[in-house]
C-alpha cells in the first residue's frame, strides 16, 4: 500500500509513469490475494468454531461477492486481450498509422495498444475507416483511411521512447486490450456549430468526428509544427474537405499562436455554441481557462494524473473552478456549499435581477481567508453567448478584473469598494445592509481583508 500511494502522488505519476503503471498493477494484483487468502483462512476458521459447513458460510459471507466484483473488475479487461495484425503507414518520422482490419468503432472511442502487455499500455483515438459515399475524397484520402473496408486506424505520434520505439520499428502485429471507450470528442456532437480546436497530435481525436460526421458544422483550428511535412496531404485533405476555410498554424514558420485570443475572435464572430480543445495537459488547462474567464464554453481532456491536491492538507489557497461553465469555489477539492455550520461559515445570500438569480457567499478558511463567490444558475431561458463572467483575485493587495490588476489599497473602506465592485461585476445595485448581511460581520472582514486572500468570481446574464 506504501508503495502504491507513493507512485500515486502525480509528480511521480508524471516523471515515473511506468514504475506507476507496474507497481499498481502488481501491488494491487498481490493486494487482492491477500484479500482472498486472508478471507478464506477467516471463513475457515469460522467454520471449524461453529462446526458449519465451509462453503454455506463462504457464500453467505458479503465479503466474498464484494471481492469476486474486485476481481472481475481487474479480470475484464484481460478478457478481450488481443494480438491483431496491423498494416503500418509512416508519416514522417514524427508519426505512424496503424490500420487495424477488425472491429466496428464510432467517433470519440479510444482502444488501448501494446507491445507487451504485462509493463505498459497505451490508449490512441480511433479513426473508423471512411465511407465511399461521402462527397470529395481525394486519392490520398481512400489509401490511408481504407475506404469502405472494416476496422478503423490510429495515428501514434513521437512523445517518448515508446512511441519513438514503435514509430522506428513499424510492428507487423500488436496487442489490444479492453473495449474502445469514449473520450471528450464525443461531446462535440451536442454543438452545432462548434469550434474544434488542436495542438499536434492532438488532431488524431479530432479526425474521427472529421471522417465519420463530415456533415456535422464546425470550425477547425489546428496547431502544429509543420502540419503538411509531419501528418501528410491526407489529413490535411480531411481536414480542408470539411471545413475549406480551416485554421491551420504552422508554428514552425509562424511561431506559437494565442489560442485564447483565436477563439475568442471566433466566438465573436457569432453562432458558435462551445469550443472543444484537444491537447497536452498545460497548454489545455491554460487554454480552457482563458477561455471560460472570457465567457465561452470550453470542454477539454481530463487528466487522471494531475487530480487537485486539497489546500487544507498542502497549504494551499482556494480556487475557482467552473461547473455548467458557471464558477464554483473548491476548498480541499470540494465545491464548498456555504452552509452555516460555525461561526466561520455562514448561509448564502440570494439576490434577483430580472428572472436570474444571483447568489452571493463568502467563507473564512483558517488562516483566515476571505472568499467571495456570486453565481448565475443555470438557466435555459439564457444561451452561452449572453452568459458573462468578471474574475476577480487580490493577492497581498492587487486586484484582477478579466486578468486586468489594478491597484486595491487595503483601508477602512475596504468593504465599500468590494461592494461597488461586485456591484459593477454583476451590473445590479445591492443595498449595504444587504451586502453587509453577506459578510455577516462587516468590522471583522473589513479587518481580515488586511491580511488575508480574497478570491471573487461574479457572473451576470
Amino acid at each position: 500500500m506504501v508503495f502504491i500511494i507513493r507512485f500515486a502522488l502525480p509528480f511521480m505519476r508524471r516523471l515515473h509513469h511506468n514504475c506507476f503503471e507496474c507497481v499498481h498493477r502488481y501491488c494491487a494484483w498481490a493486494l487482492l490475494l491477500i484479500f482472498w487468502i486472508q478471507l478464506i483462512l477467516t471463513v475457515r476458521e469460522d467454520a471449524l468454531l461453529s462446526h458449519s459447513n465451509f462453503w454455506k458460510l463462504f457464500l453467505a459471507d458479503v465479503r466474498v461477492w464484494e471481492v469476486s466484483l474486485i476481481t472481475g473488475f481487474v479480470i475484464f479487461p484481460w478478457l478481450h486481450l488481443r494480438k491483431r495484425v496491423v498494416e503500418c503507414r509512416r508519416l514522417s518520422s514524427h508519426a505512424l498509422v496503424l490500420n487495424f482490419g477488425h472491429g466496428i468503432v464510432s467517433f470519440g472511442q479510444a482502444v488501448r495498444i501494446t507491445d507487451s502487455p504485462l509493463r505498459e499500455t497505451h490508449a490512441f483515438a480511433v479513426i473508423p475507416n471512411i465511407r465511399s459515399s461521402i462527397e470529395g475524397l481525394s486519392e490520398e484520402e481512400k489509401k490511408v483511411w481504407h475506404v469502405d473496408q472494416k476496422g478503423f486506424s490510429i495515428i501514434i505520434s513521437r512523445a517518448g521512447d515508446w512511441s519513438g520505439r514503435i514509430i522506428d520499428n513499424p510492428p507487423t502485429r500488436i496487442w489490444t486490450r479492453g473495449l474502445p471507450q469514449f473520450g471528450t470528442v464525443r461531446v462535440v456532437k451536442l454543438f452545432r456549430p462548434c469550434i474544434v480546436m488542436a495542438t499536434g497530435s492532438g488532431i488524431g481525436p479530432c479526425l474521427s468526428l472529421f471522417v465519420e460526421q463530415p456533415s456535422h458544422p464546425v470550425k477547425i483550428v489546428w496547431s502544429a509544427r509543420a502540419p503538411l511535412e509531419t501528418y501528410g496531404s491526407a489529413i490535411m485533405a480531411t481536414i480542408t474537405r470539411v471545413d475549406p476555410t480551416a485554421i491551420i498554424h504552422d508554428t514552425q514558420e509562424l511561431g506559437r499562436p494565442d489560442l485564447v485570443q483565436v477563439a475568442r475572435n471566433l466566438w465573436e464572430s457569432g453562432g458558435f455554441e462551445a469550443v472543444v480543445f484537444i491537447s497536452n495537459m498545460k497548454t489545455t488547462r491554460e487554454v480552457t481557462r482563458g477561455l471560460e474567464e472570457n465567457g465561452i464554453y470550453a470542454y477539454g481532456v481530463i487528466f487522471d494524473s494531475n487530480c487537485p491536491i486539497s489546500p487544507l492538507i498542502y497549504g494551499d489557497l482556494p480556487i475557482i473552478t467552473f461547473s455548467d461553465n458557471l464558477p464554483t469555489a473548491r476548498v480541499g477539492g470540494e465545491d464548498t456549499t456555504f452552509k452555516r455550520v460555525s461561526d466561520d461559515f455562514y448561509e448564502p445570500f440570494r439576490y434577483k435581477r430580472g428572472t436570474t438569480e444571483i447568489e452571493i457567499s463568502f467563507m473564512l478558511v483558517p488562516p483566515i481567508q476571505v472568499e467571495v463567490s456570486c453565481t448565475v444558475p443555470t438557466c435555459p431561458t439564457l444561451s452561452p453567448s449572453r452568459i458573462r463572467k468578471s474574475v476577480f483575485q487580490t493577492l497581498d493587495g492587487s486586484l484582477k478584473k478579466n486578468g486586468v490588476s489594478k491597484t486595491f489599497t487595503v483601508g477602512p473602506d475596504s468593504l465599500e469598494r468590494l461592494h461597488s465592485d461586485v456591484e459593477e461585476a454583476c451590473h445590479f445595485k445591492m443595498a449595504s445592509d444587504d451586502f453587509k448581511h453577506v459578510v455577516a460581520n462587516s468590522e471583522n472582514a473589513a479587518t481580515a481583508f488586511g491580511g488575508s486572500v480574497i478570491y471573487l468570481t461574479a457572473a451576470y446574464a
